[in-house]
Formats: C-alpha cells, sequence, structure tokens
C-alpha cells in the first residue's frame, strides 16, 4: 500500500497488527507496525490500542500488553480532564 502511495489508516493497521501473532518473528513485526503508526501520526484509538495489546499478547510480551494498556488508560484519563476543564471554562 505505502510503496502505491495509499496512506494506511486506524483500520488498516488495526488488521495488520491482528495477523501478528505467536512468535519472536511476529512480535518484531509487531514492533515495526507500531513504529509505523506512531510516524503516521494517526491518532491512537481505541482500535489500534485493542489490536496492540491483543498482538502484544498473543507474542507472550504481557509486560508489553500491561504498558501499552496502562498507556493508553492515562492518556484517555488526561483527555478527559482537559475536556472537563475546556467545560468549565466556557
Amino acid at each position: 500500500m505505502q510503496a502505491a502511495g495509499i496512506r494506511p489508516d486506524a483500520v488498516t493497521f488495526s488488521a495488520a497488527l491482528s495477523a501478528c501473532c505467536e512468535g519472536h518473528e511476529a512480535l518484531t513485526r509487531g514492533k515495526e507496525i507500531r513504529a509505523d503508526i506512531i510516524n503516521s501520526k494517526i491518532p491512537r484509538d481505541d482500535f489500534i490500542t485493542s489490536a496492540l495489546i491483543t498482538m502484544y499478547s498473543q507474542c507472550d510480551a504481557i509486560y508489553l500488553a500491561s504498558a501499552a494498556f496502562s498507556n493508553y488508560a492515562a492518556a484517555r484519563k488526561k483527555e478527559r480532564a482537559r475536556k472537563r476543564c475546556l467545560k468549565w471554562v466556557e
């Protein structure tokens, strides 16, 4: 896709992460996809995070799955607090 000039979206990345399961090679490829997600500047959403956590879990990288979950939960909490603050200011 990228070679043809087509930019992947959140659905594409989620599907690619879902294809990575079991084994060191799959974990390596999943980490490469995660780097592509970060470089693409696509906002992380529930689908990408869920696919990332599932991929890490299936590759027996539970510590990475836990870190991904914790980071996403913290980011969501910050976002909710920011929105509450904006509503209060308005």
